[in-house]
């Protein structure tokens, strides 16, 4: 009897134990923001979620990223290409959706912007 009781006790432990890390990911960006969000288990080697920006000196915008990462490629890194350079700046963190949602719909003053844009431009809106 203390035989099937420790069998079950392991197995219930093995289970508990191989429960994967849930992140917010992002997918696709417009303008610098996320337009396609949802969330992803991790596979086994990454045990952080991170949020990085992506930056290019000399262009406007950035590019976001979310996901799943081991937590020793979580590093800001500066790399100079050409006569720019670009800015990889990760905050990683190691709880389930830790690394913030994102609404999918960028904040009023780009919609803004882009409807002045649009409008400048003589964007003719009528069916």
């Amino acid at each position: 009897m203390k035989t099937c009781i420790w069998t079950c006790v392991a197995i219930v432990a093995l289970f508990v134990s191989v429960e994967s890390l849930t992140c917010y990911t992002c997918d696709d960006t417009i303008l610098g923001y996320c337009a396609i969000s949802g969330s992803v288990i991790c596979p086994s080697t990454q045990n952080s979620c991170y949020s990085g920006v992506v930056t290019l000196s000399g262009l406007l915008g950035e590019v976001q990223s979310k996901g799943c990462i081991a937590s020793t490629n979580c590093k800001n890194t500066t790399q100079s290409i050409f006569n720019f350079k670009l800015n990889i700046t990760m905050h990683c963190c190691s709880t389930d959706l830790c690394n913030g949602a994102e609404s999918g719909f960028a904040p009023l003053n780009v919609w803004a912007a882009m409807g002045t844009l649009l409008l400048a431009f003589g964007v003719n809106f009528s069916v």
